[in-house]
This record gives structure tokens, C-alpha cells and sequence, in this order.
């Protein structure tokens, strides 16, 4: 079984229509949706189906995917150290995260007035108080997750990818929003276990490349290279003013890393065909 683990803003809209075109209705299950994000709903969610759907089942696809890993896993009684009996392989993209948050930002702005999730929040309160981005962590950094329900809401813009890949496995209410590299080994030691046991990863930057690495790994034939739901009306990158894009590199140093290291990675095996 897929693990489709949909990274918000990471081109994950294009690559999920892929999907739709290499697996039969009854081999896909999308699960995207509100309040599922916990290994608790997903553990449920894998109970109730019959004998004939799990069998069925080839690719698992959502926001929240990833939580059923703990459940595969064997509820939670395997650990990351001893990942026996494995059957099941995950995969994501990854963003550099300045151009990702830029991205998120201009989005939950423009669903603000008519999406009632966190996207639709968090762009109500920047529409609110009309912040730009370095008002995000001009006014929350130095906090977590726990510190207000502005702080929880806004988490995806302090590290965001690293803590959605934690989520299922460790509780990220300690990973702090600070401006400085994250001194705790504990989430830093973690995140490369859970990625080196359970995940294969591209790249946005390199999408194509990795349409073709995953077609490759796991035997997809009908491949489009489109790339969909792109943020409009958003600036470049270059476009930024150097000291924006150093402030949110700095309040997401795990992120930065996660990338750097996948990059690498990816181009190394691109490289090796």
C-alpha cells in the first residue's frame, strides 16, 4: 500500500490527479477532509473497512495520510528503531520553505472569505490585521504551538513540514517558533528516522524528475507533468526583500535543512539514472 502524504503548498494537488489517472477508483481512497488528522480517526478508519477494501486498496492519499503509518505499523507497537513487517511505503514532496510560505501566505489570503478551515482562519486574521509576512513572526515568533490559538493556527509557518511529517509520531507542541537552528536533537533525530524508514521524496523544485522517480519506484505508466492550483496574484521569490527571506529562513531552520538534504539527495540519484 501508497501513502500519499499531501504536503500543503508542495505541488501535491497535481501530483494527487496523477494518481487519479494510474489507480481504479476502488484502488484509491482520498481521504481529505476536516478533524482527521490524528492516528486515533485512522486507526478507526482502517477497522471499518471490510476484508475486500483493504485488499483493494493500493494508494491512501490526504493531508493527514500519514497518520495511519503508526496504524500499519502495528498500532503503534513497532517503533522507529525496529520497523518490522512493513508493508507499506509513504511519499511526499518537499518545498524550499521561503518560497512555500510565500505561497501559503498569499493562498489563506485568498480563500479568506470563503474556506472555514485553517487555510480560511489564518487568512481572516492576516486580512484582519493586515500583516504582511514578517508580521507572522515579528508577532508570534518566540512562542509554540500551545502559547494561543493564533500561535496553533499559524503553526505551518514555523517549520511546517518537518512538524506535519512528526505529527503522528511525537508530540510537536514542544518545537518551539524560535529565531535560531533547533537545538533539541529529539525532533531533529526523529524526523531523519521516520523519512529514512518510511518515506520516498521529491522535490517541487524538481517535479517532473520526480513524477518519473515515483513512476519509476512504483509502477506508474500514465504520467503528465502539469502542475495545478498554483497561488495566483503572488510574488516571486527574487521579488522579496532579502531581510523577509532571511527572517523566515531563520524561523525555519528544520525546514531549510529537510530541504537542503532531500535536494541533494534526489539530485544524486537523478544523476545516477
Amino acid at each position: 500500500m501508497l501513502i500519499f502524504h499531501h504536503i500543503g503548498k508542495t505541488a501535491g494537488t497535481s501530483l494527487r490527479n496523477l494518481l487519479k489517472r494510474n489507480y481504479q477508483p476502488h484502488e484509491l481512497l482520498e481521504l481529505y477532509g476536516p478533524n482527521r488528522g490524528s492516528v486515533d480517526w485512522y486507526r478507526n478508519f482502517y477497522h471499518s473497512l471490510s476484508a475486500t477494501q483493504k485488499s483493494s486498496t493500493k494508494c491512501i492519499a490526504a493531508h493527514s495520510a500519514h497518520f495511519i503509518i503508526p496504524v500499519l505499523q502495528g498500532f503503534q507497537n513497532a517503533t522507529l528503531e525496529n520497523p518490522a513487517n512493513i508493508r507499506f511505503q509513504a511519499f511526499c514532496l518537499l518545498r524550499d520553505p521561503v518560497d512555500r510560505i510565500i505561497s501559503w501566505y498569499y493562498f489563506a489570503r485568498t480563500v479568506a472569505n470563503k474556506d472555514k478551515g485553517g487555510s480560511g482562519q489564518v487568512g481572516r486574521i492576516l486580512n484582519q490585521f493586515n500583516w504582511k509576512i514578517e508580521d507572522i513572526y515579528l508577532n508570534l515568533g518566540s512562542g509554540d504551538e500551545t502559547t494561543s490559538e493564533q500561535h496553533k493556527l499559524f503553526r505551518h509557518f514555523f517549520n511546517g513540514q518537518a512538524r506535519t511529517i512528526l505529527a503522528p509520531h511525537i508530540s510537536t507542541e514542544g518545537l518551539k517558533y524560535i529565531y535560531e537552528p533547533i537545538s533539541d536533537n529529539l525532533y531533529e533525530d526523529k524526523l531523519w528516522a521516520i523519512l529514512q524508514n518510511y518515506y520516498t521524496v521529491g522535490t517541487q523544485e524538481h517535479y517532473q524528475e520526480s513524477v518519473k522517480y515515483f513512476a519509476h519506484q512504483f509502477g506508474w505508466k500514465d504520467l503528465v507533468y502539469v502542475k495545478e492550483n498554483m497561488t495566483p496574484a503572488r510574488p516571486k521569490l527574487s521579488e522579496l526583500p532579502d531581510d523577509v527571506i532571511a527572517l523566515i529562513r531563520a524561523y525555519n531552520d528544520l525546514d531549510t535543512k529537510l530541504h537542503n538534504i532531500y535536494t541533494k539527495q534526489f539530485e544524486r540519484v537523478m544523476d545516477s539514472g
